[in-house]
C-alpha cells in the first residue's frame, strides 16, 4: 500500500478500476468455459452414443441375416430329414450360403446319417458313418463361387457342436481361431440343432463367419469421430473379438489393458449391466493412449436371443476439448483487448473528469493560502467546466477567493484610513476619529478601541492641541488675555480658568 498511496488519485481509480474488471471477467470466463465444457461433454456423450448405435445397428443387422438364413436352413432340413437326399442336402446348404453376401463356410453335422441317402461319396462321412458337409464360398460378393472343402479335426471337435447336443438349442460359440483346410482367420461358429422324429439331437446346421470384416470395420478411420478414436467388440466373458489390432483377438480386454478401470467394466459386463442401454465412462485410459483420458462408451449387441456382445468405444478428451481451448484462446484475447480499452477509457475518463482538474484547485489552494500569508500573488478565478462535486468545490474556492479578496481589501483600506487619522492627530487636531469599516472583526473591535480612546482623550485634553500649546506659551510669557474658544476637554477648561 506504500506505493500506491503515492500515487495519483486517477492512477488509482483505473488500477482499482481495472482489478474488479480482472477480477469480473476471470470468474465470467471461468463460468463460461465451465459451463460450455459440460455442453461440449454431453454433446460430446450424444455423438459417441449415436456414432456407436450406428456400428451395433449394422452388427446386428449382420448377425441377424445370418440368424434367419441359418434358421431357415435349420427348419427347411428338420422339417424334410426323414425324405432327404445328400444331392437335396448339399443343393439347400449351398443355396443358402450363396444368397449371403458375407458368410464364408456353412456346414452340416449328422452324427447319424441313416435318414440320408447313401448316394454320397464316402470323403462326406467319417469311419463311423457321420457325415460333415462343409462349403466355402471363395466371394461372398458374388453368385456361383461356393465349393466344398475337406471337413478337419475342427469341425469335429467344435466345442459349439458339442454344446448344442448337450443343450438342444441353438449356439454361438466364443469367437477363436479357425483353420478350415488351408484357411487360418478369427472366426466366429453359429450352430442351430437338427432333430430326428423323436425330437433327438442328431446333428446340427452352422455357419463360420470371418470376423476380418468387422475388424477392418472397428479400424476403418473415415467413421471415426476424432482422429484417435478406438473401437472395439467384445464377447459377453469380456474377450476381443474384433480389434485394428490383430494380436489382440481372442484375449482378454482386461488382460490386454490391464488397468483397474478395465476390471471393472469387464466385470459391468459379466454382470449384465450394460445389456439394456450404454454405459458413458470418462477418464479412461486405454493401452493404446495410455497417458491421454478418453471418453468411453460400451453398448450392447443383442444376437437375437442367444448372446450379448458389446461395443467399445474410446475417444481420447483432449481432442474433444480442443474446441475449447480455441474457445479459451479466444476469451483471452477478447479479455486482453477488453482491459486495454477498459484501462484506455477509464485513465482518459479520470483524467478527464478528475486528474485534470485536481490540479487547478490543488493551485488554487495553495495561491489561496499564500495569499492569506500576505505572500505576494496574483489569485485568479477557477474556471468551473461541470456542476459535480469538484465543481462544486470550485465554486466554493472562488467565492471564498472573491469575499477574502474583499476582506482584505476593506481591511487594508481601514488600516490606511487609521493611519490617515493617526497622522491628523498628531498634527493636534483630536477630534479626527477612524471612520473606515474592516471585514476582520478584530480589527472592528480595535477601531472602536481606538475610536474610545480618542473620546478619553479629547474629554480629558481638549479639541485641539496646537492651541491648548499657543495658550501655554503664551502664559509662560504671563500673558493671560487669551482664552481657548469652544473649550470642551478638561486641560482646554482649566487653562481658559487661569486666564
Amino acid at each position: 500500500m506504500g506505493r500506491f498511496s503515492h500515487l495519483k488519485i486517477s492512477t488509482k481509480i483505473s488500477l482499482s478500476v481495472v482489478l474488479i474488471v480482472i477480477v469480473v471477467i476471470s470468474i465470467l470466463s471461468y463460468f463460461i468455459l465451465s459451463q460450455v465444457t459440460k455442453t461440449v461433454i454431453k454433446q460430446n456423450e450424444v455423438l459417441m452414443r449415436e456414432n456407436v448405435l450406428a456400428y451395433t445397428n449394422f452388427i446386428e443387422g449382420n448377425l441377424q441375416e445370418m440368424l434367419a438364413l441359418i434358421n431357415a436352413e435349420a427348419n427347411h432340413l428338420n422339417a424334410s430329414m426323414n425324405s432327404l437326399s445328400f444331392d437335396e442336402l448339399y443343393t439347400s446348404l449351398e443355396s443358402h450360403l450363396d444368397s449371403s453376401d458375407f458368410l464364408d463356410y456353412a456346414y452340416v453335422y449328422l452324427k447319424d446319417s441313416k435318414n440320408i441317402s447313401s448316394d454320397a461319396d464316402s470323403a462326406y462321412f467319417t469311419k463311423d458313418r457321420e457325415l460333415i458337409l462343409a462349403l466355402f464360398d471363395e466371394d461372398p460378393k458374388k453368385k456361383g463361387y461356393v465349393k466344398r472343402v475337406d471337413a478337419n479335426d475342427y469341425l469335429l471337435n467344435s466345442p459349439v457342436i458339442k454344446n448344442v447336443f448337450n443343450t438342444k438349442q441353438a449356439v454361438v460359440g466364443e469367437p477363436n481361431k479357425i483353420k478350415i483346410e488351408n484357411y487360418d482367420f478369427f472366426g466366429l461358429n453359429i450352430a442351430y440343432p437338427l432333430f430326428d422324429k423323436n425330437h433327438q439331437v442328431i446333428g446340427v446346421v452352422g455357419i463360420v463367419f470371418d470376423l476380418k470384416a468387422w475388424s477392418d470395420l472397428m479400424a476403418d478411420t473415415t467413421k471415426n469421430l476424432y482422429p484417435r478414436d478406438v473401437r472395439t467388440i467384445l464377447s459377453s466373458t469380456g474377450n476381443i473379438i474384433a480389434h485394428k489390432n490383430d494380436n489382440y483377438l481372442g484375449k482378454a480386454y482386461d488382460g490386454v489393458n490391464n488397468t483397474t478401470q478395465s476390471s471393472s467394466i469387464i466385470t459391468d459386463i459379466k454382470q449384465g449391466k450394460a445389456k439394456k442401454d450404454a454405459l458413458f465412462i470418462k477418464n479412461f485410459r486405454t493401452i493404446a493412449y495410455p497417458n491421454d483420458d478418453s471418453f468411453a462408451i460400451i453398448a450392447p449387441i443383442k444376437i437375437s436371443n442367444l448372446d450379448i456382445w458389446y461395443l467399445f468405444s474410446t475417444s481420447v478428451q483432449s481432442e474433444i476439448v480442443s474446441s475449447l481451448t480455441h474457445l479459451q484462446n479466444i476469451i483471452i484475447i477478447v479479455v486482453i483487448i477488453s482491459l486495454i480499452i477498459i484501462v484506455c477509457l477509464v485513465y482518459f475518463l479520470t483524467n478527464k473528469i478528475v486528474g485534470s482538474r485536481l490540479p487547478i484547485l490543488v493551485k488554487s489552494l495553495s495561491d489561496f493560502f499564500r495569499f492569506l500569508n500576505h505572500e505576494k500573488i496574483n489569485l485568479s478565478m477557477i474556471k468551473i467546466r461541470a456542476q459535480d462535486e469538484l465543481g462544486a468545490i470550485g465554486t466554493m474556492l472562488n467565492e471564498n477567493i472573491q469575499n477574502t479578496k474583499k476582506s482584505l481589501e476593506q481591511d487594508n483600506l481601514a488600516v490606511k484610513k487609521a493611519i490617515s487619522t493617526v497622522q491628523v492627530i498628531e498634527s493636534g487636531d483630536l477630534t479626527a476619529r477612524i471612520d473606515a469599516n474592516p471585514r476582520n472583526p478584530q480589527l472592528v473591535e480595535l477601531k472602536q478601541v481606538l475610536n474610545k480612546l480618542l473620546d478619553i482623550i479629547q474629554n480629558k485634553i481638549g479639541s485641539n492641541m496646537n492651541e491648548i500649546n499657543k495658550i501655554f506659551d503664551e502664559y509662560k510669557h504671563l500673558n493671560f488675555t487669551n482664552k481657548i474658544e469652544n473649550a470642551s476637554g478638561m486641560v482646554e477648561l482649566t487653562a481658559n480658568s487661569l486666564g
